[in-house]
């Protein structure tokens, strides 16, 4: 599933983050990745949780086919500092996405169903256009609420993931089973294909929006209350859809993610930072286990690493039995 409650170690949770006021001013209900959670003192109108349900239903039938076939193997390329690293803490370094390489993480999906709302000239779109606009951006992202992610390739052995993510002459790919993260996808994180194509995204959030409306017509809620617990269904879920979305100039990365979302009071006690180019980069811990890793892929070069240094990290981690490979790219 690519919406799930995030449990890591019993302390992260993935929550959509709570719209702030839409019309009404009344709190909206706090909606987990997949499941609801009620706030204190606040009401279920006109049922309103069978809507959110049937939304949520609707929203993870439209990434059946972008999901399905997944690749054997996800690779998470790193250096030989970093594989490391890894194995020694036994975990790896979910990275604040608004740190990531892509300057554009946060604002391009946000712009993207913005837009794809204001080209729409029906009730809801309308409404949900006003109040993404006048947030100015993700409610509370950044102050309330933070997304980390651990990155990972579907490609194997991929030129521009050893150009952009590794050292030369030290570059290594953990090679990480699909199945050993799916079996905990949705218990302690979530795990989510990224989606770079312009086209398909606007066709995600409008065949979303056409299902919401539809919905709306059939319920038609009769008081502001019922209306605006409607609209708060629905921009959670485009909330939810833009952790998929992603500029088309780093489709060839072919990213997959992990996904950690955590809430600023138990953010302060889990965020820790390291030197990047002379600036702060935030992330957390994402805890590794022996299973996500079945082969180190050693990176190309002239002069080439042979296994010596790998091995030699491998053994001290008590993964002596994980094999070593080479990157069958000649590169000069």
């Amino acid at each position: 599933t690519c919406v799930a409650v995030l449990r890591e170690r019993g302390v992260l949770r993935v929550d959509t983050p709570r719209f702030p006021a839409w019309d009404s001013g009344r709190p909206k209900n706090s909606v987990t990745l997949g499941y609801p959670v009620k706030l204190p003192g606040s009401e279920d109108h006109c049922g309103m949780q069978d809507i959110e349900g049937q939304l949520s239903a609707y929203q993870e039938s439209l990434w059946v086919d972008w999901d399905e076939s997944p690749p054997d193997h996800l690779y998470h390329y790193s250096s030989l500092k970093g594989l490391r690293g890894i194995l020694e803490s036994k975990a790896f370094w979910a990275t604040d996405i608004r740190y990531m390489n892509d300057t554009t993480e946060e604002s391009y999906a946000w712009n993207t169903v913005r837009d794809a709302l204001a080209n729409r000239r029906d009730i809801l779109s309308t409404a949900l256009t006003d109040n993404f606009t006048r947030h100015g951006g993700i409610p509370g992202f950044g102050v309330e609420w933070f997304r980390y992610a651990v990155c990972f390739c579907g490609t194997r052995d991929l030129l521009s993931q050893w150009q952009g993510y590794t050292t030369a002459e030290e570059g290594v790919a953990l090679s990480v089973p699909f199945a050993s993260l799916r079996r905990y996808a949705g218990r302690e994180f979530a795990l989510i294909r990224v989606l770079y194509d312009p086209q398909g995204q606007n066709q995600m959030v409008n065949n979303f929006m056409d299902r919401a409306l539809a919905l709306w017509n059939e319920t038609v809620p009769q008081t502001e209350a019922e209306a605006n617990d409607f609209l708060g269904n629905v921009g959670y879920i485009l909330i939810e859809m833009m952790l998929r979305f992603k500029n088309p100039g780093f489709a060839q990365e072919d990213e997959w993610r992990v996904l950690l979302i955590t809430w600023a009071q138990e953010n302060q006690n889990l965020v820790r930072h390291r030197n990047r180019s002379g600036g702060q980069v935030p992330y957390i811990d994402w805890a590794f286990r022996p299973e996500y890793l079945d082969e180190v892929l050693i990176g190309p070069g002239p002069y080439g690493m042979n296994d010596e240094m790998p091995h030699e990290i491998l053994a001290a981690c008590g993964m002596v039995h994980v094999p070593i490979t080479h990157s069958t790219i000649p590169l000069r």
